[in-house]
């Protein structure tokens, strides 16, 4: 009877240990910087060219006639309220596209949610994140995010600071 059990136990522990295995593997990272920030645009590829439209229009407005404008070109950049809401709802969330969502742990915090609303709240993190860089990096009253003391020592330049407006 102890035999059995022994043959028994040996023949479970490969069993035992695959199910130990993580359920989830790491993201393939095409573009690395965009799909580790914002793995939602990188999933959306195919749809965002046909919600973007109009904001791709305002860009090309602002370059253009912002001219030497930083602050002109940083703010039309940026996504306001209303736009981020208006993509929210155009997005479609289709089984391929959310199925990746839902794999990729990224958006665990909307795991609850049904698909639309994880969606869009997904493209709303993304489009909050993106207006934050913005932000920080268009300031042209003073200079740019500082790095530390040890970043300088490594051959890194200094903060890049604008000139003051007259």
């Amino acid at each position: 009877m102890n035999r059995r059990h022994a043959l028994l136990l040996i023949a479970l522990v490969p069993l035992a240990l695959r199910a130990a295995e993580p359920l989830r593997a790491p993201l393939p990272l095409h573009a690395p910087v965009q799909d580790k920030n914002f793995y939602v645009l990188s999933v959306l590829r195919e749809q965002l060219p046909r919600v973007l439209a109009a904001k791709r229009e305002a860009l090309h407005k602002a370059a253009t006639e912002c001219e030497k404008e930083a602050e002109c070109f940083a703010a039309a950049m940026r996504w306001s309220d209303a736009e981020m809401m208006e993509v929210a709802a155009a997005l479609r969330p289709t089984e391929e596209l959310m199925r990746a969502l839902r794999r990729s742990g990224a958006y665990v915090r909307y795991a609850s949610k049904p698909d639309d609303e994880l969606l869009a709240a997904a493209w709303l993190d993304a489009a909050r994140g993106i207006n934050n860089i913005r932000r920080r990096w268009s300031r042209t009253s003073a200079c740019r995010p500082r790095r530390s003391s040890s970043s300088r020592t490594r051959g890194i330049p200094p903060p890049i600071c604008a000139t003051p407006r007259a």
